[in-house]
């Protein structure tokens, strides 16, 4: 909105022959002139911003499944940045490469898990999460296949906890503290079954 300044008297006096005596008997000041020109609310289902050259770079709107989203584009045209409401309260900030892939992700489902996403070629490589009641996990992921590798976390209890995982992402090794603060070590098989442990 343009900040107008007060109208002297000399435009006063102007404007008011000009438009036949209407401001005449008023001090309308530019505040109240804006205010009478612009409208405090602008509604619409969709707004899309352009450059100077007419390209997208810029969209709010709300879909047809209820989601409300504001979208930026580069001077390409593509998607880069986006932040997004779902229906269910579940929200969302996503950036993407130039192939529109995902490359960062940041959020917090309808239950209330927040959680980081790092990606590299669409292809998520590490995730942060943490659950309301305070459980914390930090997840490595192998890029060729998508299979967790690493998880590290923290329990709501404040227990700490090591996997390891092989390439079909099922958990190997583990080590932990326990209730008592006493460490464990877990071996298994490619099936899940214990082979070996300490103590």
């Amino acid at each position: 909105m343009r900040n107008f300044k007060p109208l002297t008297q000399v435009s006063i006096a102007l404007v008011a022959g000009l438009a036949g005596g209407i401001l005449a008997s008023r001090p309308w000041t530019g505040r109240a002139f804006a205010a009478a020109r612009h409208s405090k609310t602008l509604s619409a289902e969709q707004f899309v911003l352009i450059d100077r050259d007419g390209t997208r770079r810029g969209l709010i709107q709300v879909a047809s499944n209820g989601a409300a989203s504001l979208t930026l584009y580069d001077r390409d045209g593509r998607s880069r940045a986006e932040l997004e409401t779902a229906p269910d309260g579940a929200a969302s900030l996503g950036f993407y490469d130039e192939g529109g892939r995902r490359r960062l992700v940041v959020g917090e489902n309808e239950k209330g898990r927040a959680g980081v996403g790092i990606y590299v070629s669409g292809e998520q490589i590490a995730g942060l999460a943490v659950s309301p009641d305070g459980q914390a996990n930090l997840t490595l992921y192998d890029q060729r296949t998508g299979r967790a590798r690493v998880g590290l976390g923290v329990s709501q209890s404040g227990n700490p906890a090591l996997a390891l995982c092989d390439k079909d992402g099922k958990d190997r090794a583990e080590l932990h503290l326990g209730a008592d603060e006493a460490p464990a070590l877990a071996l298994a098989d490619p099936k899940g079954k214990t082979i070996a442990h300490l103590p």
